[in-house]
């Protein structure tokens, strides 16, 4: 069964005008073309899109315009919570809900400290979906400002909210992506893969898509690949 949120989804970047203003026409330009190149999402306002770089009102803007833009031909999501207060996270959160994304994306290493286990990350988790309830939402394993892979008895915890819909893996591992599609078999929230090397693998093991900064450059050539892994999926199960 293939779920809400699968398939190619780049990583969307943001252009700028000369005087490093966001050039809204450029976005409104490159969603159309993700889109003539056949994405079937798009993840705005994450990091290849400068998001710690931005003031809070240029994420905010950013993922209106793309929203606009997409007009909805396809999903938008978008993260831009990198604030390191927790409450202050929330507040970045539940504006970016407020502009009309269809996810909301959490990022794991503002959840937690570096020398913070994951208890902590747990709890924070638990209070952002306690204090926005109508929210929908991702998870991102960002690299920066550093790297912080979730366990698969987290992912699995986590798995069950109905509200968790999205994860971008990070983890460049095999074991780990196995680990994983066993931890959710049954759940609503969709696994993605950030790397290009484990892609295939990932997708024929069960992952349900592919969101990397590759995409910018050749979604078409991986959207092909999507479609090869699924119609030789389908085959395997008969």
């Amino acid at each position: 069964m293939i779920k809400p949120y699968s398939g190619c989804w780049p990583t969307m970047i943001t252009p700028f005008t000369d005087d490093n203003k966001i050039d809204y026409r450029a976005v409104k330009n490159l969603t159309d073309w993700y889109i003539a190149k056949g994405c079937d999402g798009i993840f705005a306002v994450c990091q290849s899109s400068e998001m710690f770089f931005l003031e809070e009102q240029e994420k905010l803007d950013l993922a209106r315009a793309v929203k606009d833009a997409a007009a909805g031909r396809v999903k938008v999501i978008a993260s831009g919570h990198t604030a390191d207060d927790s409450a202050r996270q929330i507040e970045e959160l539940g504006r970016m809900a407020e502009t009309g994304v269809d996810a909301v994306v959490l990022v794991s290493n503002r959840l937690a400290k570096e020398d913070e286990d994951e208890d902590v990350l747990q709890k924070n988790f638990t209070e952002i979906q306690r204090q926005l309830p109508g929210a929908v939402f991702g998870m991102y394993e960002c690299p920066y400002p550093y790297l912080r892979l979730l366990s698969t008895e987290f992912l699995r915890e986590c798995g069950k909210s109905e509200t968790l819909v999205f994860l971008k893996d990070v983890s460049c591992a095999r074991a780990i992506q196995l680990d994983r599609v066993k931890a959710v078999e049954g759940m609503k929230i969709s696994l993605f893969n950030a790397n290009t090397a484990t892609l295939l693998d990932s997708l024929i093991s069960g992952y349900d898509g592919f969101n990397g900064v590759m995409a910018n450059f050749h979604i078409d050539i991986y959207k092909w690949l999507y479609e090869c892994a699924h119609e030789y999926t389908l085959k395997e199960q008969g």
